[in-house]
């Protein structure tokens, strides 16, 4: 397997700059990017993101990154590991150079990974997720909320939580108890025909699937916002589902002793597939 390190392609064996300030400090953030039938899928919203997220961490952006250079890059990787259907791009940004908290550059190194994916677009799970919230972390709201940076142990221990507690995903809350997000992605309810998500000022990822997910709503007029929640209202809501880049649009089965249906969730599926195919 080849990956891109700082331009040029490697074998993975030959990788070990284990010296770097993400590796001592998680000083840095990432984008996962799905493949589906050979498109990099939300690439310019992926990059945005990035950029977005480097100028939050003071990461200087060189002149030649842009969206342009990147997807040169990435379909270069691509096309060396003979990935060309379905799968998934990871690209890793750090603070290159020494010092300690106190970085001694803000220049970048960067590296491109890609996996290969047997499913060639979205699928729809056999059976809901078995969810409850997280006990064991809760996210603060400051100016890194929003961003994926490499510094993720809270959502390692909420996975680590859900693995002990026999759930697939936990969900997690801000510091005065309203939802943020969950262990893999965003959270979204459905009360009457109406879907809500978290708002930004609680402190979930800005989820690049969640946006454009949105946008489809809006687009094809169904009712959607964005607000504070409580746990009590997604236990009293009619359906529950978590998005992500990777694995699209999940149902949640149960969250406690709530049950949940899945109806308008699978059209919300089904209507999102249609949208990517009719823009291919």
């Amino acid at each position: 397997m080849l990956l891109n390190y700082n331009g040029k392609l490697i074998q993975r064996k030959d990788f070990a700059d284990f010296n770097n300030r993400s590796f001592r400090y998680g000083d840095g953030l990432f984008e996962s990017i799905r493949i589906i039938n050979g498109e990099l899928l939300f690439f310019h919203d992926h990059i945005q993101r990035l950029f977005s997220g480097m100028n939050v961490l003071k990461i200087s952006i060189p002149e030649y990154w842009d969206a342009n250079y990147l997807y040169y890059i990435v379909c270069e990787l691509m096309a060396s590991n003979q990935i060309n259907d379905s799968g998934r791009i990871r690209i890793q940004v750090w603070r290159d150079g020494g010092g300690r908290y106190s970085p001694g550059s803000n220049l970048p190194a960067f590296l491109i990974e890609v996996q290969a994916l047997e499913e060639s677009h979205y699928q729809w799970p056999s059976e809901g997720l078995t969810v409850d919230t997280a006990n064991s972390v809760r996210k603060s709201y400051d100016q890194l909320a929003n961003i994926k940076t490499c510094s993720s142990l809270t959502y390692v221990m909420a996975s680590i939580e859900a693995a002990d507690r026999n759930l697939d995903e936990t969900i997690i809350e801000n510091a005065y108890g309203k939802i943020a997000d969950t262990c893999t992605g965003n959270l979204f309810i459905i009360i009457n025909g109406k879907v809500i998500t978290p708002s930004l000022r609680d402190a979930p990822v800005a989820g690049v699937f969640r946006y454009n997910l949105m946008e489809m709503m809006r687009q094809e007029r169904i009712i959607c916002s964005e607000e504070s929640i409580s746990l009590a209202e997604v236990l009293a809501s009619d359906e529950v589902f978590i998005t992500n880049a990777t694995r699209g649009i999940r149902p949640v089965a149960s969250i406690r002793d709530k049950t949940f249906q899945s109806r308008i969730t699978k059209q919300l599926f089904d209507r999102f597939n249609r949208s990517l195919s009719a823009t291919d």
